[in-house]
């Protein structure tokens, strides 16, 4: 019978093969931009944002619920590490076949890894759950973001994005206009004695 299962699954898998990369997740307020691969093997988490095995592919609908899961704390990669500091009404954007999907948080959750009852399709309902694991470093429990569909609106992405990048500017600015007065009067200082 297990052979059977793992046949199937090949057939869903190969299925699936729309190429390397499914699209990708950016989420603004944490400032992360990830590809989406298919599967969750630990070479998919790894480099990127996985879509776990027979949820709804990530390209939108009504009755859909696509769960992507993603790895945080690694040493190499920033990845999920900073999903918990989203908030109900923040919003996330799927960039799939060449659509951008807009989901705003309704709900965030932490379970146990068995419970899985808020990951099951809702009639009538798009949703997209991120999941990674939680507490950090401890990685007993998962944390769910679900998102609700939304109507995109570029123009609120694209403040999102700038303000995003505005704060960074003035993270580099400010340092390096201290450092420059610092370096004034310390020149000055040296004239005068």
């Amino acid at each position: 019978p297990f052979s059977e299962e793992k046949s199937n699954h090949q057939a869903y898998t190969d299925a699936l093969n729309l190429g390397d990369v499914m699209g990708y997740i950016e989420i603004s307020k944490i400032n992360i931009k990830l590809p989406i691969y298919q599967g969750t093997s630990e070479e998919v988490l790894s480099r990127g944002v996985g879509h776990l095995d027979y949820s709804s592919l990530p390209v939108g609908g009504e009755n859909t619920h696509t769960i992507l899961t993603g790895h945080r704390g690694l040493p190499s990669a920033k990845l999920f590490t900073d999903l918990d500091k989203l908030s109900e009404g923040d919003r996330f954007y799927i960039h799939s076949l060449d659509k951008v999907l807009a989901y705003k948080v309704d709900q965030i959750k932490v379970v146990l890894p068995h419970e899985t009852d808020d990951l099951q399709i809702v009639e009538n309902k798009d949703y997209t759950t991120l999941i990674t694991c939680t507490p950090y470093g401890v990685n007993t429990n998962r944390l769910l973001v679900r998102g609700e569909r939304v109507e995109f609106n570029p123009e609120e992405k694209q403040g999102m994005s700038t303000e995003v990048s505005m704060f960074n500017k003035w993270t580099v600015i400010v340092p390096i206009l201290l450092l420059c007065t610092l370096l004034v009067v310390m020149y000055k200082k040296k004239i005068i004695r």
